[in-house]
């Protein structure tokens, strides 16, 4: 996204997705044509769905994390990195 940012501002919208994702390209256009031409501070994008979901804090597991690190007994809601809208 630094490339992004770097470069001017001629498009309303950004789209990151990951290479292993499929873009539904018309449907997308779709759903962003509902945004009006002001639209400011957007968002598109999924955001997680585990309520009380925990850190993992023993063992050897690919997402552990130290309780230094994260202090918190559960995760906040967060957004899935695979693939995002933002307003530019």
């Amino acid at each position: 996204l630094a490339s992004v940012a770097a470069a001017p501002r001629k498009a309303r919208f950004i789209l990151k997705a990951d290479d292993d994702v499929f873009v539904n390209v018309p449907a997308l256009l779709a759903r962003l044509a509902l945004f009006p031409p002001n639209a400011t501070k957007v968002y598109l994008g999924l955001i997680s769905e585990f309520a009380h979901a925990k850190p993992v804090v023993e063992g050897t597991h690919k997402w552990k994390i130290d309780k230094e690190e994260y202090s918190h007994k559960y995760w906040p809601p967060y957004h899935y990195g695979f693939g995002y809208v933002l307003s530019s």
